[in-house]
Parts: C-alpha cells; sequence; structure tokens
C-alpha cells in the first residue's frame, strides 16, 4: 500500500487538511461541553482526540519542509511519514466517528438540560402573570402576561419590579383599570371586564432575596362573587316577604280562631235557646227546670273564658246537648281515634244538624253515621222529622260550617229529600 510520504502533494494536502478539520470539530465539541454543569467526560475524550491530531499533524508535516525537520527526531517522523495511507484514513474514520459521537452526546443533554431560553419560554406559555425581581427591583424574569398587565394597567414596559407593585397597590392606574376595595391584596378589574388577584411574597434564591409577583385571572371567581351578592340580596328581599307573610298567618290564624269561637258559642247558645224552649213548652215545675240554669252557666262560663267549663268529651257533649232539647243520639261507628281536629269538625257538623232537627224538623231522633272510605272520613247525619217543604237554604251556622270544611280541604253536602241528610268528607291528614 502506498506511503503517505509516496503522495502527491496535493493528496498530502487533503489529508492534513482533514486532520486539521477533525482537530477543530473535536477542539468545538470540548468547548461546548464546558458551558454545561454535567461532568466533562466529553470535554476531555475531545481534549485527547485534539492532542492526537494534532501529534499526528506535527509528525507528518515535518518531513515535507527541511526547516521543520528538526521539530521531531528524524527516525521517528520518517516512521510516520512511511506508513501506509490506510492507517491515516483508518485513524481519520475512527476519529470522525469519536467526534460525532461526543457532538451527539452533549446534543442530546441540551435538550434535556433546561435553559434559560426553555424556562422562559416555559414562563411564557403560562396564563398567569410572573414577576421575579432582584431586591433593587432589576426584573430578572417576566412572562409575557405579566409584561401586558404591566403596559396596561401604568402604560409603561415592565423594568422595575417594586415600583410595578407600588402602582397596582396604591397608584393611579390606566387605561379605565378599576381596584376592588376592601381586599387583602390587590384585584383590579380592567376595561375588558377581566379580573386579576395580585400577590407579592419575597422568596431566597441563591441565598439573595428575590421579588416574587403572581398575576391570577380571577374573572370567573369575581363574576360568582358577584351572583352571590346578588343572590344575597335576593334572599334578604325573600326573607322579608316571608316576615310579612308570617304576620299576615297570624292575623289569619287569630281570625279563625276568634271563628271558630263564635261558631262554638253560636252552638252553645243554639242548644241552650233550644232546650229552654222545649223545657218551657211542656210548663215544667222550678225542680225540673234546674237543669236548664246549669246549662246557661256553662255558656256563661264560655263567654267568660272562650273554653269548656267541663272536661266532657265531644261526644258526650253533643250527646248531653241532644237529650236537653228531647233528641235522642244513635250513633253508628266511631269517632277516628288520636285524630282530634278530625273529632272537632264532625261534632261541630254534628251540632249544626242538631240545631236543625229541633228547629225546622220537629226530630226526636238525630242518627249520626261515622265511617271511613278511601283514605277519607266520613260523617252522615239525618233524623227522623219531617221533610222540608223546600231546598235548604244554609243560614250563618251552616256557612260557617262549610267555610271550616272546605279549608281542610273537605266537602259538604246538603240532601233535602226524600230525608235530610249533611254530610261531610274530610281527607285523612286534614283538620284544624
Amino acid at each position: 500500500m502506498t506511503a503517505f510520504i509516496a503522495l502527491n502533494t496535493f493528496a498530502r494536502t487533503g489529508l492534513l487538511l482533514l486532520f486539521l478539520l477533525l482537530q477543530l470539530s473535536s477542539l468545538g465539541v470540548g468547548i461546548m461541553s464546558l458551558n454545561g454543569t454535567r461532568k466533562k467526560a466529553i470535554f476531555h475524550g475531545a481534549f485527547a482526540l485534539t492532542s492526537l491530531c494534532f501529534f499526528m499533524l506535527t509528525a507528518l508535516t515535518a518531513p515535507l519542509y527541511e526547516r521543520n525537520a528538526g521539530l521531531l527526531p528524524k527516525p521517528f517522523t520518517a516512521f510516520f511519514a512511511g506508513l501506509p495511507v490506510g492507517f491515516y484514513l483508518l485513524m481519520l474514520l475512527l476519529g470522525g466517528a469519536a467526534a460525532l459521537f461526543m457532538l451527539h452526546q452533549e446534543w442530546a443533554h441540551r435538550r434535556g438540560m433546561i435553559t434559560r431560553a426553555a424556562i422562559k419560554e416555559s414562563a411564557d406559555n403560562l396564563p398567569a402573570g410572573l414577576c421575579f425581581g432582584a431586591s433593587s427591583g432589576l426584573v430578572l424574569l417576566a412572562n409575557r402576561t405579566m409584561e401586558g398587565l404591566c403596559h396596561s394597567l401604568t402604560g409603561f414596559d415592565l423594568q422595575d419590579a417594586a415600583a410595578f407593585w407600588d402602582i397596582i397597590a396604591t397608584g393611579e392606574l390606566k387605561g379605565g383599570a378599576k381596584r376592588l376595595p376592601d381586599t387583602e391584596n390587590p384585584i383590579i378589574r380592567l376595561a375588558s371586564g377581566r379580573t386579576w388577584s395580585f400577590d407579592r411574597r419575597v422568596i431566597e434564591a441563591d441565598g439573595q432575596p428575590v421579588l416574587q409577583i403572581t398575576a391570577t385571572d380571577s374573572t370567573d371567581l369575581d363574576i360568582l362573587h358577584l351572583r352571590l351578592t346578588e343572590g344575597n340580596a335576593e334572599l334578604a328581599k325573600m326573607n322579608a316577604r316571608l316576615r310579612r307573610f308570617s304576620e299576615t298567618i297570624v292575623e289569619v290564624t287569630a281570625k279563625e280562631e276568634r271563628l271558630a269561637t263564635k261558631t262554638r258559642l253560636h252552638n252553645e247558645l243554639g242548644h241552650t235557646l233550644l232546650t229552654t224552649r222545649h223545657i218551657l213548652s211542656k210548663e215544667m215545675d222550678e225542680e225540673q227546670a234546674l237543669p236548664i240554669l246549669d246549662l246557661w252557666k256553662r255558656n256563661i262560663a264560655v263567654l267568660r273564658t272562650g273554653a269548656e267549663a267541663n272536661n266532657v268529651t265531644l261526644l258526650e257533649h253533643l250527646t248531653e246537648a241532644a237529650a236537653d232539647v228531647g233528641i235522642t243520639l244513635k250513633i253508628k261507628g266511631a269517632l277516628p281515634k288520636g285524630r282530634q281536629n278530625i273529632q272537632r269538625l264532625i261534632i261541630t257538623a254534628g251540632s249544626e244538624a242538631l240545631n236543625n232537627a229541633v228547629r225546622h224538623a220537629a226530630a226526636t231522633e238525630l242518627y249520626m253515621e261515622v265511617l271511613e272510605s278511601k283514605g277519607s272520613h266520613i260523617a252522615m247525619f239525618s233524623n227522623n222529622g219531617k221533610i222540608p217543604d223546600t231546598e235548604v237554604i244554609e243560614g250563618g251556622g251552616l256557612s260557617a260550617l262549610r267555610t271550616r270544611i272546605e279549608r281542610q280541604g273537605g266537602a259538604m253536602t246538603l240532601q233535602s229529600r226524600p230525608v235530610f241528610k249533611l254530610t261531610i268528607t274530610l281527607p285523612e291528614g286534614k283538620g284544624e
């Protein structure tokens, strides 16, 4: 194989240039690795390869020029000059592969390494505003969002972090922006309607204090706060209406209680008057007429106290009242147990049926039937007296009874023929 020294000048120059290029490339890779923070294995490898290339260049160049012949011992240079060209091509191939490998490693390292440019790009992509400044106010890092906010609020570029904070905290804002009151940290609403919340804190980096300013888009929270405020105002109005309604309910309840008392007094006085008429019509002596005095005493007690003067049950009271006017009360069924309100309405209906039996029918027996059907309580009243000549017209007592029953979701019907019948229906769970 041809020796290096046997090559023509053009070929030898080209080979030397290739070695020089390999040396420069290796040197460049080594310098690149110095900017990194990892171990300098690549730099050391590049330095060794560069040194080898330099030695080979020196050994090959010396015998070519007599003036350089003394750089290295002649036998040494003659040895390298006599080596085949393939040896040098192999060295170039191996050196080039090594340089490419080191370049690849350095590139892979740089791709995975967080650089200043990568930090700036990442900060710019954040939706929040971010700014770091030195203790002097000098901006160390600020993303696009914070720079845009600074220009919108102050009219200037972000150059002094401390001065920027002073403006957003207490200074005059530009562009129609408004600072929301009564907030711990500055909350600013822009003219566009967007709302930003600012925060300031001092952190430590490399033993030095660093001013950190953040801005968060709080538009959605601001909208929710406005809706909550409006909702609270509406609730306050509703509470006021409920208070007025409660006052109305109290008034209506009082009226109903007065109406119930009047109805009860009407029934009591009606029974008493009927009994008195019945006793007087029979021309009874004084001793026989004494029970009427007890009835009048009881009615007087009711007028004075608005309550029953004794502890007799409602049904017993109706039975006694019927007996006092010479009418026998015949009952089929039983009053609903534990349902005092329903019992009271049934007995009230019975009192009205008794009054009408005495006044208009001249009856001697009053029939009362109580039953339960499909979740409703039904009470029917009739008598053995004469049939009404015309349709029964509701007077004050029957009208008041109908009002009370219908108010509780019930119904009342009157039947004139073939016999007089009063029927009331009350749903389960209803009643005053």
